[in-house]
């Protein structure tokens, strides 16, 4: 696995999926599959037409998205965790006017939501959380566009109805924000019960337009220093 950038490397421990859209064993630049490179088998299907491109000049590659029908597809990541970690390197093309459009949504049974409500684009109003009614009140300002940005989420349940006890967001390796108390399990908006999706969510067919660089799942918490520890992993392949 190409997990190694400079004198830093990916967090490893823990480590259940890991696309690479700028590593030839994860994606070679064209196909309708973008595989897992952590050796677990958790590769992601392209439906509709991805394509495997530089969102600018000088950038790196991403699997880009048209804003109009592709999306991304894994069914195989198990649901249920209640201690987890993922991070997605995204980069929006500031070109969409959407009240609200998809980023990332886990499976029907169990995921998290990462999404744009609201009028205008690239700034804040990115809710991690689940659309089936529990927004979290302190919503990451993140600022995402025409930029490569990393998102990364750490979830942690205590509670045995599921509801979360902790979730922290972070862009680019920084802590931006933490929210308790919403529940992420049963949003019912995957497009299966396990599993994981990029540009869409189901509730309304809200697709994404941009790329995405790479992604990471860990079955545990990242720690603050180790969200740091991955994003200068790739800062300078990412331009950040």
């Amino acid at each position: 696995m190409s997990n190694q950038y400079g004198s830093a490397q990916i967090v490893k421990s823990g480590l259940l999926v890991c696309l690479d859209a700028n590593d030839s064993q994860s994606y070679a630049g064209s196909g309708t599959t973008w595989y897992d490179v952590s050796g677990n088998g958790h590769n992601v299907t392209l439906y509709n037409g991805p394509t495997h491109t530089q969102p600018a000049a000088g950038l790196s590659y991403g699997i880009t998205c048209d804003g109009i029908d592709d999306y991304m597809y894994n069914s195989t990541l198990p649901g249920g965790d209640k201690t987890f970690s993922f991070e997605i390197w995204v980069y929006h093309n500031g070109t969409d006017q959407l009240s609200s459009y998809g980023i990332y949504s886990g499976g029907a049974n169990y995921g998290p939501l990462i999404y744009h409500h609201g009028t205008g684009m690239g700034n804040g109003h990115y809710f991690p959380g689940s659309p089936g009614g529990d927004y979290p009140g302190g919503n990451a300002a993140y600022t995402v566009n025409l930029k490569w940005t990393l998102m990364s989420h750490v979830y942690k349940d205590l509670q045995s109805d599921g509801t979360l006890d902790h979730y922290k967001s972070y862009q680019n390796g920084v802590h931006v924000g933490t929210t308790s108390g919403f529940d992420i399990h049963n949003s019912g908006h995957g497009r299966g019960s396990n599993g994981f999706s990029f540009s869409s969510y189901t509730a309304n067919n809200a697709w994404y337009k941009g790329s995405y660089g790479g992604y990471r799942y860990y079955n545990r918490n990242l720690s603050d220093a180790e969200v740091k520890q991955n994003f200068n992993a790739q800062r300078t392949r990412y331009g950040v």
